[in-house]
């Protein structure tokens, strides 16, 4: 194909073959794929016959929009795995996490004076108030505070351990 041939068929067709693009994969990548299909026939200029153009063009420009459009499938579905498989790990990571902390804190609570440990588990694991607690352990409400403080300041250092 001669420069000359080659100009002519750009202009007569490059517009009507981006609008027909469009219609397919959309204005973004229209030109784009116009463009990539007139490089290869200008590359192969020499090595390449076109008897009608209209038709070869359209038929060009239609497979590079399919070639695109299952391109662009495969990357979407590639990132949809990595991003399921990313999320999957991070949730993982997060039961991980919640767990090692439970058992932080559970090892932590074992550490406790026993009567500090049953007063602070019967007020944040049973969910009673001082006053509950110290009616069912027959002590005075203040000393239900002092075993909640000392519960407090031992678990926030074994714990930060």
């Amino acid at each position: 194909m001669e420069k000359s041939t080659f100009k002519e068929v750009f202009k007569t067709y490059y517009n009507p073959l981006v609008n027909f693009a469009s219609n397919i994969i959309g204005e973004k990548d229209a030109e784009d794929v116009v463009q990539d299909v007139f490089l290869k026939i200008w590359h192969q200029k020499d090595e390449i016959f076109i008897n009608s153009p209209k038709s070869f063009l359209f038929r060009a420009v239609y497979n590079k929009c399919i070639e695109k459009i299952r391109r662009l499938k495969v990357e979407k579905d590639y990132l949809d795995t990595v991003i399921t498989k990313s999320t999957a790990i991070n949730a993982i990571e997060e039961v991980a996490d919640t767990f090692m902390l439970k058992e932080k804190i559970n090892k932590s609570l074992r550490q406790l004076p026993p009567k500090t440990r049953e007063v602070f588990v019967l007020a944040k694991v049973n969910g009673l108030t001082y006053r509950e607690i110290a009616e069912e352990m027959k002590i005075s409400v203040k000393t239900v505070e002092n075993h909640m403080s000392n519960a407090f300041k031992k678990l926030r250092i074994l714990i930060s351990q």
